[in-house]
């Protein structure tokens, strides 16, 4: 799949147990091809549908500064 990163979204800082995560989110505009074969059950859905799919806490956290962005634009 071929991606072009258009811009930042955020850093979030995550701790779990003794790791120490950094979370960078991206917006990205899908150039060509499908998502990786190697990711069973993986595809490429919009910000809209977020709601529809489980998501972690940092992936929600991700997920709601999307949908802010989106009004900011």
């Amino acid at each position: 799949m071929q991606l072009k990163i258009t811009s930042p979204i955020a850093t979030i800082h995550h701790a779990v147990t003794r790791y120490k995560i950094r979370l960078i989110g991206l917006h990205a505009q899908h150039l060509s091809g499908k998502v990786g074969t190697g990711l069973h059950n993986s595809k490429w859905v919009s910000p809209a549908q977020f709601t529809q799919y489980p998501l972690s806490t940092t992936a929600r956290k991700i997920a709601g500064m999307i949908e802010q962005a989106k009004h900011v634009d």
